[in-house]
């Protein structure tokens, strides 16, 4: 939970970046429209009150709950102003992770070793001369049989696509949720790649680009859906705050209203 918030945060920030560095009219603009949203919502809470009581005062929870009302509708009026770089956004976190994961010694370590082990079990090479990794082997999987090759390669893409799952969980969710790559994909990206390299070890690389490239597969499909119903939220959010104002000031006032004409 603790990372699906922070991944949402930073594509929020992200979004918010681009929108200020690529359209900065646009962006200030967006700045007044909110602060002038924001300002009516703070006046329309004491101008109900008036309309209920005219001799009412708001009490400290009710200048709360208006400041939170315009703090939300300004936020809600960038946001989602903001949200139109979505797609950029998710494009750019992509071909960063591609790039760190490529260069993660570890990560590449363990998915050679899941390699290994997953043809080890199969049962169908000959490992004489393929000393296991963790023994000191030196990264060679024997891959004789078109079998072992698309294990290698599966292994591999799953690794990759299940570190984008852990380490980008709201990107993976709205992307890629239960939806692993296509066997087909795999295996004709590994039927080409030893075509042309036999007797070659699958590289990472390969399995990084594949599991990218459908990643990004669902983007323009996906985003268009993502930036709908997060702004429908917004929205949601602030009308349910801000009814909510106006329903706890109509209460205050209206009790006032009862404690003086009781006691007149």
């Amino acid at each position: 939970m603790e990372l699906l918030i922070i991944d949402t945060i930073d594509i929020l920030k992200a979004c918010i970046l681009i929108f200020a560095t690529q359209n900065l009219n646009w962006f200030i603009a967006s700045l007044v429209f909110g602060l002038v949203m924001g300002g009516l919502t703070w006046w329309l809470c004491a101008f109900f009150a008036k309309l209920w009581n005219t001799k009412y005062s708001l009490t400290g929870w009710h200048h709360l709950l208006r400041a939170l009302s315009a703090i939300l509708v300004f936020c809600a009026v960038v946001l989602g102003c903001s949200m139109k770089y979505t797609q950029t956004v998710a494009e750019n976190i992509l071909d960063n992770w591609g790039e760190q994961l490529k260069a993660d010694q570890g990560w590449g370590q363990d998915t050679f070793t899941h390699c290994y082990d997953a043809v080890k079990a199969a049962g169908k090479e000959n490992f004489a001369g393929y000393p296991d990794p963790r023994d000191g082997g030196d990264n060679r999987i024997p891959t004789s049989l078109t079998a072992s090759q698309e294990t290698v390669a599966s292994v591999s893409v799953k690794s990759a696509t299940d570190h984008f799952k852990t380490y980008h969980p709201f990107l993976s969710m709205i992307l890629l949720a239960d939806n692993d790559v296509p066997e087909s994909v795999v295996f004709a990206d590994v039927k080409s790649y030893f075509g042309a390299n036999p007797g070659g070890t699958y590289p990472h690389e390969n399995a990084i680009r594949i599991a990218i490239n459908h990643v990004k597969s669902g983007l323009e499909i996906q985003t268009p859906k993502v930036v709908f119903y997060s702004r429908l939220i917004l929205g949601g959010l602030f009308a349910f705050l801000f009814i909510l104002t106006l329903l706890s000031i109509s209460i205050g006032a209206y009790s006032d209203i009862k404690v003086h004409y009781v006691n007149a």
